[in-house]
């Protein structure tokens, strides 16, 4: 990934901040000490958020899902990284590294390695009790085809049902049976990833972009940032009328003030729908020829 956009540091006491500093890292560094959830990542390269007690994953969550994240713990505890990973964070690392290794871990990750021990990995892999990848395209039924296509258009398993005339039970079953067989068709991760690299590692930020959304974007013509997406969803949300609340959940806003002030500007009032039927009456109805003689 670019590091031309530095590292976020949310750190509130400063010490963990104080660490990464000492580490010289060779990137700019600079830090919030507001809470994760509060933050806005955009522009940088990576984020690392100082955990000295128990971490607010809810906010983690909602912060991994826009950069890549790693949680620096003053107190590492092996029950948080496994959480860390399951979250897709993209590292753990204790606050007690030396200045060394702490550079190695860090600068790694801005190169795509995630910054998870050795030990958790080698559980993680300890773990896997999956088929070694096979290699070959998933072989799939016509019905099953089916349902795939309808879960890239984003279907619930309901809607599944109604579009093929089955049971929402039924549909669950495709849905569970299809990603079994996914799981097991894919190379060994030591993470347990549903949708691993080639080599079974996390999908990187950097590489993801690299090889598909970019040349897609040239591909179409259009100029797109990734975070884009987001902003196209909610902003496609609230123009099909769904409640703030709804947007709220769907997003994964912390508050329904955190969604109006980020899109409230989208939300149509009574006094927005009026002016613009007026516009549209004025624009649209014919004009009579008042100089016309008889």
């Amino acid at each position: 990934m670019s590091t031309a956009g530095g590292i976020l540091v949310i750190d509130s006491p400063g010490a963990i901040f104080a660490a990464l500093r000492s580490a010289r890292l060779g990137i700019a560094l600079w830090r919030s000490t507001g809470k994760a959830r509060a933050v806005d990542p955009n522009g940088f390269a990576l984020a690392i958020v100082a955990a000295y007690e128990q971490p607010d994953w809810h906010a983690i969550g909602q912060l991994v899902e826009r950069i890549p994240t790693i949680i620096v713990a003053a107190e590492p505890d092996d029950e948080q990284a496994a959480r860390a990973v399951s979250m897709g964070a993209f590292g753990y690392i204790p606050a007690t590294l030396s200045a060394d290794a702490m550079r190695r871990a860090v600068l790694g990750a801005t190169e795509g390695e995630p910054a998870y021990s050795r030990r958790l990995l080698a559980q993680r892999l300890r773990a896997l009790t999956r088929p070694q990848y096979s290699g070959r395209a998933l072989k799939l039924t016509p019905r099953q085809r089916e349902v795939v296509t309808l879960i890239a258009q984003g279907a619930a398993d309901k809607e599944i049902a109604g579009a093929l005339g089955i049971t929402t039970a039924t549909a669950q079953k495709h849905v569970t049976n299809l990603l079994k067989r996914w799981k097991l068709a894919c190379p060994p991760s030591p993470f347990d990833l549903v949708f691993p690299s080639r080599r079974g590692t996390v999908q990187g930020h950097a590489n993801i972009l690299k090889r598909h959304f970019k040349p897609l974007c040239r591909e179409v013509g259009i100029v797109l940032r990734w975070h884009d997406l987001r902003h196209f969803a909610v902003s496609l949300w609230i123009e099909q009328g769904f409640s703030v609340k709804e947007v709220m959940t769907f997003a994964g806003h912390s508050s329904i003030q955190m969604t109006m002030d980020r899109y409230g500007h989208l939300f149509p009032s009574p006094d927005h729908q009026r002016v613009m039927a007026a516009v549209e009456q004025r624009l649209f109805t014919p004009v009579r020829n008042t100089d016309a003689t008889s």
